[in-house]
């Protein structure tokens, strides 16, 4: 199943995450909050989100678990 690529646009893909306290993404708490319309999209990004590191949140000098809501966008031209 091949996303339409004809006529540009866009597709976005939410996702929904747990960042641990060291910045990366607890791979069993991914989920597809919003589809891209497309599985092989949506797959895409899920896939990539396991990938992703980020900053780690903190509480004073704490760093905790925070939830995100994350969009993958796709640029069609």
């Amino acid at each position: 199943m091949r996303p339409d690529l004809r006529g540009g646009g866009d597709r976005v893909a939410v996702l929904r995450m747990r960042i641990d306290r060291r910045g990366s993404p607890d791979e069993t708490t991914i989920t597809l909050d919003r589809s891209a319309g497309n599985a092989l999209l949506d797959a895409e990004a899920l896939r990539i989100a396991s990938t992703m590191r980020f900053t780690p949140a903190r509480v004073g000098r704490t760093r905790v678990n925070v939830w995100i809501t994350i969009p993958v966008t796709y640029h069609f031209r």
